[in-house]
């Protein structure tokens, strides 16, 4: 506000200006970092092809023991660890070819090999003087092989850890398993995830209680959980969502904690627990849920989407030209390709707006028989009895 001739017009000019500048400099940092993240990425990419390939060889294997038989078996593991070495180093797969043509002199070609002879390959390419890349090995879930599969596999692949390389190559194996059965030879190093992660336990129960509670009832709990999971992440994830659930039916602190004690230490009665708590009325989807997992013929999965990469400026031309030659000329369906023609041009700028798309002819026909309807009163009554019908 201000009297006549003070400057609010100036002053409003000055203001209008201002934001101006500032909405340019905006979009200008705007497109600069878009620049920069384009010749980084493109700078990035020249690096990654240009860079020599790490001397490290890397496998893994995931035992699934509800899974098929390639999946919990040492075959498959075999199978599937030298498939993946023969992939990234050449120099192994050099010496896997002569092998492979000798054998199909004496086998039919599509013969599976036999797990014995995927072990001796890699016993002879262990301490082969041609190997010059070390080889890392990262196995999961050993106990689900079974014990007795299990405890030969770490022996298996232990003597092979000790056999000479006369390039100073290594080969390591990393396996991960339960501590029953014991399959891990005493010498061996180990890592009891237990007794290593009570500080990611309380990291996670801060993270997840802080929008919660107060930072002294959280304190207290942070406590009680870190101290009743015994190093079993699991558990934690399970109880804490028990724990909010009762702070939003209104429980105090205190009666949390009584509850927290109750709960059990072991995961199998804390599954148990975790049931009980159903109610009634919803006992029956629940089993039918586990029904559909326990007897499913195939994991039940969620539907991912293929990722489609982003098509050609031939890819595109070629699209077009089948669209094209789909239609007849004069025909109805000339105009609808017509439009889409021009909403798929290569170039953005030379392609067709929203606005330009609901101009096109194409939509002519539709438009005429609305008017036809309206002009109609016979036509239109149908319509709007049709209508009536429709929403009852």
């Amino acid at each position: 506000m201000g009297k006549p001739g003070a400057g609010k017009s100036t002053l409003l000019n000055y203001a209008l200006e201002k934001a101006r500048e500032k909405a340019r400099e905006k979009a200008l940092e705007k497109a600069l970092e878009k620049a920069l993240e384009k010749a980084l990425e493109k700078a990035l990419e020249k690096a990654l092809e240009e860079a020599p390939h790490s001397n490290d060889v890397i496998a893994s294997f995931f035992f699934f023991g509800r899974g098929s038989d390639l999946q919990k078996s040492s075959y498959g593991l075999f199978r599937s660890l030298l498939q993946q070495l023969l992939n990234q180093d050449p120099d192994m797969l050099s010496a896997f070819i002569p092998i492979h043509k000798e054998r199909c002199k004496k086998e039919r070609s599509d013969h599976e090999w036999a797990e014995k002879e995927l072990r001796k390959f890699l016993e002879i390419w262990i301490p082969n003087p041609s190997r010059n890349r070390s080889i890392r090995i990262y196995v999961d879930a050993l106990d689900e092989a079974g014990q007795d599969v299990a405890a030969e596999l770490v022996k298996y692949f232990k003597k092979l850890t000790e056999l000479p390389s006369s390039t100073g190559a290594n080969f390591q194996i990393c396996f991960s398993c339960r501590h029953y059965p014991v399959v891990v030879p005493k010498d061996a190093l180990k890592i009891s995830i237990e007794d290593e992660n009570k500080e990611d336990i309380a990291t996670y129960a801060h993270e997840n209680l802080k929008d919660h509670f107060s930072d002294t009832d959280k304190a207290e709990l942070e406590r009680e959980i870190k101290g009743k999971a015994l190093g079993i992440v699991q558990w934690v994830i399970l109880v804490i969502p028990i724990i909010i659930k009762s702070q939003q039916d209104g429980e105090n602190v205190r009666k949390i904690r009584q509850e927290i004690e109750k709960i059990p230490r072991e995961l199998s009665d804390l599954y148990e627990h975790i049931l009980s708590l159903i109610k009634d009325q919803k006992q029956k989807r629940a089993v039918q849920l586990m029904q559909w997992v326990c007897f499913a013929e195939k994991g039940l999965y969620r539907y991912k989407p293929r990722n489609f990469s982003k098509i050609t400026q031939d890819q595109l031309a070629s699209i077009l030209r089948t669209l094209r030659a789909s239609y007849v000329r004069g025909t109805d369906g000339e105009p609808l390709v017509d439009l889409v023609s021009k909403l798929l041009i290569w170039r953005p700028q030379d392609r067709w707006s929203a606005e330009q798309a609901l101009e096109h002819n194409c939509w002519l026909p539709i438009a005429l028989e609305q008017d036809r309807r309206y002009d109609d009163p016979a036509e239109a009554a149908r319509s709007k009895r049709a209508l009536l019908e429709d929403r009852v």
